[in-house]
């Protein structure tokens, strides 16, 4: 079985009968797919800014065979924010673009964009972190013998919790808890 060439959008119901008292339904839905005749691709400089840090990137618009659009108008902003900003595209299909992030607190964003005359989107998502490496310590055990080797494991992940690989020291700092 195929839909009709020009089958009008919409739920369908196939029913499957037999001599007797039982049919058999199923059901599907036809709708229209348009190819869009443009892409947006958000390019961000970084994924993880430090608090402070503007959101920096290109917004690049190619063509479905991959050739840039120039002079394309684009709307972009940071979802959840109220500014929107616009520009239009360079003769590489490209718009450097750069957002102002400090009212934004610690978390994960995204920075949307949009053609309105195409009726196409893109979105990027970033994180805003107060500190960029969050380590990780995982001790053996609680009570360790005196001259005893105490197995520490470290892990250190950035702030969208990818692993990190970093430099730094590790002390073991008596604690003396005061009589009350």
């Amino acid at each position: 079985m195929s839909v009709p060439e020009g089958a009008p959008e919409g739920d369908y119901q196939i029913r499957i009968g037999n001599v007797g008292p039982r049919i058999f339904t199923g059901s599907f839905r036809v709708s229209a797919y348009t190819v869009p005749t443009v892409i947006i691709t958000i390019d961000p400089e970084a994924t993880v800014l430090s608090e402070n840090e503007p959101f920096k990137g290109k917004l690049v618009v190619t063509r479905a065979d991959g050739s840039p659009v120039k002079e394309m108008p684009l709307r972009y902003r940071i979802d959840g924010q109220g500014e929107t900003f616009g520009g239009t595209t360079s003769d590489r299909g490209e718009l450097a673009v750069s957002v102002d992030t400090r009212d934004l607190a610690d978390g994960t964003y995204t920075l949307r964009a949009w053609i309105d005359q195409e009726a196409v989107q893109a979105s990027s998502s970033f994180s805003i972190a107060s500190v960029g490496v969050k380590p990780k310590l995982t001790l053996a055990r609680d009570v360790v013998l005196t001259g005893e080797q105490l197995p520490v494991r470290i892990a250190a992940r950035d702030a969208l919790d990818k692993p990190l690989k970093v430099k730094g020291t590790v002390q073991a700092v008596r604690r003396v808890r005061a009589a009350v």
